[in-house]
């Protein structure tokens, strides 16, 4: 069936490119989604890692206070005892989580001025992934790109990363500017104490 207006005007070829319009607007807008590249462009534009984050302690108006930072350590192996240097070798995933306001990209999610006034229209905004990972290198001190809390172990003598088949590091940044940092590490450890007490608490371990 043909529509046609009172003056005779063919409504059946317009309708049709209309409806084709709306429809190629709504795949170009209804699934942007930011790519992990552009987030990370973005946060670190401008971002300056020698300074430390705010804290969150709101009784600190000026520097929110220290920044909080929990620890978790995964002890994958204890070996080589030696009782003469007085030192022993461990293996474990060592992880750390802070909170760097200055990395939250959410409000990349409502950002809508990108947008023209079609697409704010529609209602179409940018779609963000819960979290992004950055890429690290064999040689991460030279290529650090946000801040890090520097950790030390007082009475370690030696360490370092597992660097097979790429480095075991992993920072995650998650879209509220929580920041999760992941490593292996192997470590040559001195002894505090008794020899003996030690390898009783190892094996206490062990049960």
């Amino acid at each position: 069936m043909r529509i046609q207006s009172a003056k005779g005007f063919r409504a059946g070829p317009a309708l049709a490119l209309t409806c084709l319009l709306v429809s190629a607007l709504s795949s170009a807008y209804g699934k942007r989604k930011l790519k992990e590249q552009e987030i990370i462009q973005r946060i670190l534009h401008n971002y300056d890692w020698r300074v430390r984050p705010r804290g969150l302690n709101v009784s600190w108006p000026d520097t929110g206070g220290p920044v909080l930072v929990t620890v978790n350590i995964y002890l994958r192996s204890i070996s080589k005892i030696d009782d003469v240097n007085m030192e022993y070798s461990t293996q474990f995933t060592f992880r750390e989580e802070w909170v760097d306001a200055r990395l939250a990209y959410g409000r990349f999610e409502d950002d809508s001025t990108e947008y023209d006034s079609l697409a704010i229209y529609l209602g179409y905004f940018s779609q963000v992934p819960p979290f992004v990972v950055l890429a690290t290198s064999e040689n991460s001190d030279q290529s650090q790109q946000i801040w890090m809390p520097d950790t030390f172990f007082q009475n370690e003598k030696e360490a370092r990363r597992h660097l097979i088949d790429k480095p075991n590091v992993l920072i995650r940044i998650h879209k509220d500017g929580s920041v999760l940092y992941s490593v292996r590490w192997v470590s040559r450890t001195r002894i505090d104490g008794e020899v003996q007490a030690l390898e009783h608490d190892l094996l206490m371990m062990a049960f």
